[in-house]
């Protein structure tokens, strides 16, 4: 019977499964918000998209780098790469193309560097100081990613304080039905031996009838009581489970 059954450590254990502990302690509190934390699926999915999204801030910088250094030598590039066709005056047309303008490094090395510091040397200056078209267009685009990463960051440290609260929250309510329960099962106790004892007068001719159906009527409040209050400390427990352990139901 429940009013006589004494909740020992093995019997709680028992109810509390997985969970490592069930009491108010700072270490057991402490315990349960991590495991909680650890375990909620909201907090895997956005610690999940932080890193996604960080793995995307390395490549677009590596991307942003490459792309600048490419800025700096596409003109030099194109120059070399550009066939141009010159005739004098009395001879046939020239073509001037890539080896022509390799062979001409060799040929005309002081005019081949003017031409080359003519061609790089403003592309090279704006990617030193970052002032690259390309680069601030996705400079712009790693800081989108970044406010992106502080907000989620933000929503994640909010919701893992929110599960804290809630855990110390119930940790406690749990204690206050624990508490609750063994009360009323002693005052039950207390109920029934006095039960027992008018029944016995009762039966010997002291009292009467009515009083006899009071004394019941006080016994049968107290088991209610008993019950009701066990049924709050499950409930207590469940939730606790429930919070520590979503969406993983008990093995």
């Amino acid at each position: 019977m429940l009013i006589q059954t004494r909740i020992n450590d093995d019997l709680w254990r028992s109810m509390r499964g997985r969970l490592p502990c069930a009491d108010s302690s700072a270490a057991c509190v402490l315990q349960l918000q991590e495991r909680a934390i650890s375990n909620n699926p909201t907090l895997r999915t956005l610690t999940s998209s932080i890193e996604e999204i960080n793995e995307k801030i390395d490549e677009a910088r590596s991307a942003n780098q490459t792309a600048v250094n490419l800025s700096i030598f596409r003109p030099l590039v194109q120059q070399f790469l550009t066939v141009t066709v010159t005739q004098e005056e009395g001879q046939p047309p020239r073509r001037r193309g890539l080896i022509e303008n390799v062979l001409g490094i060799f040929t005309d090395p002081i005019g081949s560097i003017n031409d080359i510091l003519g061609l790089v040397g403003i592309p090279l200056l704006e990617g030193l100081t970052g002032t690259n078209q390309a680069a601030q267009r996705n400079s712009i685009l790693i800081g989108d990613l970044q406010t992106k990463v502080a907000q989620l960051e933000q929503g994640k440290a909010e919701l893992a304080l929110t599960i804290r609260d809630k855990i110390t929250l119930a940790t406690l309510d749990f204690e206050q039905a624990s508490r609750e329960f063994q009360i009323s099962q002693e005052i039950a106790v207390r109920s029934e031996q006095q039960h027992e004892i008018f029944t016995l007068s009762y039966r010997f001719g002291s009292g009467n009838t009515q009083q006899f159906l009071a004394q019941q009527n006080t016994l049968d409040r107290s088991r209610a009581s008993v019950y009701r209050e066990w049924t709050k400390v499950q409930r207590q427990l469940e939730l606790l489970k429930i919070m520590v352990f979503p969406q993983q139901p008990e093995e």
